[in-house]
């Protein structure tokens, strides 16, 4: 999907999750079409790479990001926030017509 995606667009890809915080170099290996992985709580260094991306910081500036220059990969520190509890919980309600009790009962780890 992220191949067609990037013959129709000229956007940059970002992917996140435990695929990418566990595999991180390798996943971005694996998956040419993937511009940047964001490690752990993408909640807050996402916000870094929208900086990076305005030329506001350095790419090195941008925690937990996964990232090739030529045919080299990098993978920026992270320092991992420890209190989960202060990030907000994803806004669902774009989910048209879902009872969020009932989907957090029948999934109590919501990974989309």
């Amino acid at each position: 999907l992220i191949i067609k995606i990037k013959k129709l667009i000229t956007a940059k890809i970002v992917v996140g999750g435990a695929h990418v915080t566990l595999l991180g170099e390798e996943y971005l290996k694996k998956n040419p079409a993937i511009d940047y992985g964001l490690q752990f709580e993408a909640e807050r260094s996402f916000n870094y790479l929208l900086d990076y991306f305005e030329n506001k910081i350095t790419i090195q500036d941008v925690p937990g990001l996964v990232y090739r220059v030529n045919d080299n990969f990098f993978v920026n520190t992270y320092a991992f926030n420890y209190k989960l509890d202060e990030l907000s919980i994803p806004d669902y309600s774009f989910f048209c017509g879902v009872d969020l009790i009932d989907y957090f009962k029948k999934n109590p780890y919501p990974l989309p």
